[in-house]
């Protein structure tokens, strides 16, 4: 395995807490222990703390994309709605969700014309 942090002075406890500290955004702040492992492990090795980043991206992407997927799939045009209230509502949503789709989309018509 490469090890981007491969200090001599640094060992797996330290380029495991580098990583850790690392983390922002939707992926921070890191638990002391791995909640997606058996026996709920303490992270404090580069291997454990991999393994929680590969299931916490999991639970924060795949299920993004997939409410993301069943909201536009369920989007409908409902007998009250003028095109005026339905471009309000949902123009800025559906854009943002095609958006988000679009590379899946292009794979899949790739896939298609193969």
């Amino acid at each position: 395995m490469a090890r981007p942090l491969a200090v001599a002075a640094f060992n797996a406890a330290a380029r495991c807490q580098v990583m850790i500290n690392k983390m922002t955004g939707r992926f921070a702040p890191v638990p002391a222990n791995d909640p997606y492992a058996a026996g709920n492990p303490a992270i404090n090795t580069e291997p454990l703390f991999l393994n929680w980043l590969r299931e916490k991206y999991r639970e924060v992407m795949v299920g993004t994309n997939r409410s993301a997927i069943f909201a536009l799939v369920n989007e409908k045009f409902l007998e009250t709605d003028t095109p005026d209230s339905y471009r309000k509502t949902n123009q800025t949503t559906s854009t943002s969700r095609c958006q988000m789709l679009m590379p899946y989309l292009i794979y899949l018509i790739n896939c298609l014309l193969i």
